[in-house]
């Protein structure tokens, strides 16, 4: 427990710095540093041990030893007595009672039980929004071409499977070109493999639920996806595709924000 916390100040600690010089480094490079960059820190925060240098070849632990000197008769030579030191000893070398010791026992037990507890649920809840989306839609959907369907029951395009694409449109006007534009979006994503980006970032999400900036990092890492997918949608394409493309994105977004009013 006490590792996991450590990890997870150390993310906290390294996401605040990449933030902070964010602003110099995206004048002159790309979001896509940034895409990677919260990949690693994702994967960090699934391994909850500290990474310590390897210990010295030879360790050898010495007892204290308590040396007692009792007098018997006057005149008769001391005995010297040797006891090892009692007591069970925590980190500090002060010496625990057995109920001190029980009720620290206890105390990291509730403790982990909360985590656990907390990051069962977070992950659960999540997993099953996506398992009832996708049940929800399934009776609706009207197969197009391959990989692509239509949905009257969603409100924007949505990308769907970790194995076999699903992109599913919604009910909307969509011009052919305009169509054609999103279909690629999504097919990017699933060809850059985002859908399981996305589920690592769930995962450290789930781990580290009791953490604040480790919300703020998923925001971010999502944001960028999002930023790193556009710029390789249009990358190569000229002045007049790329206007095109944003305005089918505002498109898209607008009409999700008319329905949601």
């Amino acid at each position: 427990m006490i590792d996991m916390l450590f990890v997870s100040l150390e993310v906290s600690l390294a996401v605040l710095a990449v933030l902070a010089v964010s602003p110099l480094l995206m004048r002159r490079y790309s979001r896509k540093w940034r895409y990677w960059v919260w990949l690693l820190f994702a994967v960090r925060l699934m391994i909850p041990y500290r990474l310590e240098l390897p210990a010295a070849p030879v360790s050898v632990s010495v007892p204290e030893i308590i040396t007692v000197t009792t007098v018997t008769e006057e005149g008769a030579e001391p005995i010297p007595e040797t006891a090892a030191e009692p007591g069970p000893r925590d980190k500090t070398g002060t010496v625990r009672t057995a109920d001190e010791t029980r009720r620290a026992i206890d105390v990291r037990s509730a403790g982990i039980f909360v985590w656990a507890a907390g990051a069962a649920a977070f992950f659960g809840v999540h997993t099953a929004a996506y398992m009832v989306f996708r049940r929800r839609v399934k009776p609706y959907l009207v197969h197009e071409s391959e990989h692509v369907y239509r949905c009257a029951r969603i409100e924007s395009p949505v990308l769907v499977g970790f194995i076999k694409p699903m992109i599913i449109l919604p009910e909307a006007d969509y011009s052919d070109e305009e169509r054609e534009i999103i279909v690629k979006h999504e097919l990017t994503h699933w060809q850059r493999r985002d859908m399981w980006y996305k589920l690592v970032l769930l995962i450290a999400n789930s781990v580290h639920w009791f953490n604040p900036i480790v919300y703020v990092m998923v925001r971010r890492a999502n944001a960028d996806l999002e930023y790193t997918c556009d710029d390789a949608v249009v990358r190569g394409s000229d002045a007049e595709y790329r206007k095109l493309y944003s305005m089918v994105i505002l498109k898209t977004m607008g009409s999700v924000k008319r329905r949601n009013r």
